[in-house]
């Protein structure tokens, strides 16, 4: 009797033990990343590796790292867009925080870097690399578990593999719309919830909306929505944002039963010329990304449009409970 009541209570305390043994582990590649200086960090959402995809496993890693960072006496900086716009905008463009004012009228504080994750599935482990980055310097740390170390819990995106082909096709997409700034548009844009807080991860009780600024030019857009079915939508084909200005959508909820990666890719031209062709909407193909970019930028290469890309990545997953 004693045998079996010494199993059960191995069993229960397990996994209380192996969360123990991780953020003892967290703490210390954090302490070795960030300087102890340090206080006010941004936690960004820990995304499958070559994916922009979140999984039920980085809502947990988040809530570890936030857990961990405020057990070390750090702050966690939290996006707040609501009357925040230019300054998130700057945030966005500029990789330590400007300046900005809460509407309060109190400054708001300067973050001093960000904490990104990506993890991925070796074999029978699953390995965790940490960067801290400070506008000035980047450190990086590896933590690896056992797969066993986390029953009940998806760490892969619902749609890893065509996760992975956005992921491409948005890097590739992103290196040909380069251009010299006299002829680019810096866009900026980001997912909303209901409190103007920016989100990656939602839920199909969410309601969000996404906005998008043209801080220095006026910009003509055309936005792009791929599903997580792999199907394709253009939401916007011609909408102007004056230089200095937002546009914000209406607000949605995502589809019922569909989990996985989603992205809206924001294509910005001087001129409503500019803009890529707006096809019927039909299923994502490998390369319709880059295929829009490369328009954009070839086609007017030889008049006075200038032009710009953003992607706004997100991640629908099944309510708690489901």
């Amino acid at each position: 009797m004693k045998n079996i009541f010494c199993a059960v209570m191995c069993i229960v305390f397990a996994p209380f033990v192996f969360a123990a043994d991780f953020e003892s582990e967290v703490q210390s590649v954090i302490t070795s990343i960030i300087p102890s200086e340090h206080k006010l960090i941004e936690v960004q959402t820990p995304v499958y590796d070559e994916t922009f995809a979140g999984s039920e496993f980085s809502v947990y890693l988040k809530d570890t790292l936030e857990y961990v960072l405020s057990d070390c006496d750090k702050e966690i900086f939290d996006m707040d867009m609501d009357g925040e716009w230019d300054a998130a905008l700057a945030d966005m463009f500029d990789s330590g925080y400007l300046s900005g004012k809460k509407s309060s009228g109190e400054s708001r504080k300067i973050r001093d870097g960000i904490l990104s994750t990506k993890f991925s599935r070796r074999k029978n482990r699953i390995d965790i690399i940490l960067t801290y980055y400070n506008g000035s310097s980047r450190k990086t740390k590896r933590i690896s578990i056992s797969v066993s170390d986390i029953p009940d819990m998806e760490y892969e995106p619902e749609n890893l593999e065509h996760a992975q082909k956005i992921y491409a096709d948005v890097k590739q997409a992103e290196s040909v719309a380069k251009r010299d700034k006299e002829m680019s548009i810096p866009i900026s844009a980001a997912m909303l919830d209901s409190e103007k807080n920016m989100v990656d991860i939602i839920y199909p009780s969410s309601r969000v909306s996404f906005m998008i600024g043209s801080p220095e030019k006026d910009a003509y857009i055309a936005v792009l929505n791929i599903s997580a079915e792999g199907k394709k939508f253009w939401l916007i084909k011609n909408q102007f944002i004056p230089a200095g200005e937002t546009w914000e959508s209406p607000k949605f909820r995502p589809a019922d039963n569909v989990y996985g990666q989603e992205l809206i890719y924001v294509y910005a031209a001087s001129s409503p010329d500019g803009l890529p062709t707006t096809d019927s909407d039909t299923e994502y193909l490998p390369d319709t990304i880059t295929a829009g970019a490369r328009e954009l930028v070839f086609d007017n290469g030889g008049d006075d449009i200038a032009t710009g890309v953003f992607a706004i990545t997100y991640t629908v997953l099944p309510d708690v409970g489901e």
